[in-house]
């Protein structure tokens, strides 16, 4: 079992890593018969799974079913809850109390090539970490402020200092609300949460 971390957050919100090695039929979980028939593809399978798994981990309840808001929204019943995949991670954050948003990505150059499209020229992103940063960022504010479907432009970071894990700020600039992010970052993945 992959599990990297389950972290207690507080005394009701937890985030749980796991690194995905699996296939989908490695696991046996309640939910695979339904998975299996619901998606063609082998590594959305092995994904959705991995959620299961981690999610099972981090209550556990093997019997908890996520289902979706129309916007894409997950819903957990009695939770808060955000998820995020990317190439051979799934992330979980889930709360008792309060609203959460989860978003994990891969270290690669691919964001210099967008980078334009959703830094502000007010921000300072100057390396692929720290481009990769803003994105990840914006990808979990606009998962916090889901009912407003932020624009990336709508939303800006104010400057931070790069270390291994830390703290951002970020503005919504539609209401005018700040949003503290934690982040961490290896040479791996680049995770951000709020709760």
């Amino acid at each position: 079992m992959p599990l990297i971390t389950i972290e207690k957050l507080s005394s009701r919100t937890c985030l749980g890593l796991w690194h995905l090695t699996e296939s989908p039929e490695d696991f046996a979980l309640p939910q695979q018969p339904s998975i299996m028939k619901q998606y063609r593809s082998t590594s959305r399978r092995a994904e959705k799974l991995a959620t299961y798994a981690l999610l099972s981990a981090m209550t556990g309840d093997d019997d908890l079913l996520i289902s979706h808001e129309s916007s894409g929204r997950p819903l957990l019943e009695g939770w808060h809850i955000s998820i995020s995949h990317t190439r051979g991670y799934v992330a979980v954050i889930l709360s008792r109390d309060t609203r959460v948003a989860v978003d994990i990505e891969y270290v690669a150059n691919r964001v210099n090539k967008v980078a334009p499209k959703f830094i502000r020229s007010d921000e300072h992103a100057t390396s692929t970490l720290t481009r990769l940063l803003h994105w990840s960022a914006k990808e979990t504010a606009y998962k916090y402020f889901s009912e407003q479907q932020l624009a990336f432009f709508e939303m800006r970071l104010s400057p931070f200092p790069l270390q291994e894990s830390g703290c951002l700020e970020i503005e919504n600039l539609r209401s005018h609300r700040f949003l503290n992010i934690h982040y961490r970052q290896n040479n791996a993945y680049v995770l951000t949460f709020t709760y």
